[in-house]
């Protein structure tokens, strides 16, 4: 199944979306204005790993345009911050589940519509206050 993530800043806030295609599944989620467009990446992904917990399906593709988050997931680790930390325990985690997640980068916008979904979405968030 794949799953297209995006995080997004604006002037007044952050935010972050993912998209489910397959389900006809989408979420954005406005963010603390202080939030970086790192974390609002990374939260994206946990985001969409917390979903993953709640679906009966056992392989995954997490799509993202942020290759810095990738890249801290994959060579820093629990020491890069708390919230990379969340996301690999979420990993972990399904994996003991038997539930297999593959990160993917892709170019923002590069007219993949899934990722062109998310980011509106994410985009949209960011303006909202919380």
């Amino acid at each position: 199944m794949h799953i297209f993530t995006d995080g997004a800043k604006c002037d007044s806030g952050s935010g972050c979306a993912i998209v489910i295609p397959q389900m006809e599944y989408s979420c954005s989620y406005a963010l603390p204005a202080e939030s970086s467009v790192f974390t609002a990446e990374a939260t994206a992904i946990k985001k969409a790993l917390e979903y993953i917990l709640h679906i009966d399906v056992d392989k995954f593709c997490i799509f993202t345009d942020c290759k810095s988050v990738l890249m801290n997931l994959e060579n820093y680790g629990y020491k890069s911050s708390p919230l990379i930390g969340e996301i690999l325990i979420l990993d972990y985690y399904l994996k003991q589940r038997r539930k297999l997640v593959h990160y993917i980068w892709v170019k923002g916008h590069s007219q993949i519509s899934g990722n062109e979904a998310a980011d509106s979405l994410a985009k949209a968030a960011s303006c909202e206050t919380i």
